[in-house]
């Protein structure tokens, strides 16, 4: 009997007390009780006829269910560490790849870097002043000046001009009190 309190987290029927089952001896098959009484055996507990040839059969039968469940789990841990294993390797061929795309990737950087100091020291020896003197004389035809093609001038003050300090705030308040003047 189960009691049930209308929660059925608790199984409380795991507690009660089971049905028990005797097991009938060869005597008791033919009708004769532990005890010694004849058709004892029938009439009284329940009893289940075991006979050796259903104890083989059961016997069998459980190696059977024993022997699948042990192949079952077997396969079942070979198909994981095959999983496992494959999961393993193909991690390693990625990072093996990625690694192989590093060090290519920084080759190529030093080989930049090289052409890179190669052309810096072209442009710094072209631009030297030796160099840009050199062209100037032997390309374009020109020559280093002398003391005589030097003029040196002179400005009139006069053509000089002069802008005052002012501020652009004195400036507007001169020319609004110039307004405001003639307003007056």
């Amino acid at each position: 009997m189960a009691y049930n309190s209308g929660n059925n987290a608790y199984d409380l029927s795991l507690f009660e007390p089971r049905q028990t089952y005797v097991r009938a001896t060869p005597k008791a098959e033919a009708g004769v009780s532990r005890q010694g009484k004849v058709g004892a055996g029938r009439s009284g507990a329940k009893s289940r006829t075991v006979t050796p040839e259903r104890k083989a059969e059961s016997r069998k039968e459980r190696e059977r269910r024993i022997a699948r469940t042990r192949l079952v789990r077997i396969l079942a841990l070979s198909i994981l560490a095959v999983i496992v294993i494959t999961m393993l390797v193909s991690s390693r061929v990625d990072y093996h790849e990625l690694t192989m795309e590093i060090e290519s990737a920084n080759k190529q950087l030093t080989e930049l870097e090289q052409d890179y100091e190669a052309l810096r020291v072209k442009f710094d020896t072209k631009m030297s002043d030796a160099a840009v003197e050199e062209y100037a004389v032997n390309t374009l035809g020109m020559q280093k000046r002398e003391n005589s093609q030097t003029e040196y001038i002179s400005l009139n003050v006069s053509n000089v001009f002069e802008l005052s300090d002012q501020e652009s705030d004195d400036w507007y308040q001169t020319n609004l009190e110039k307004i405001l003047s003639y307003a007056d």
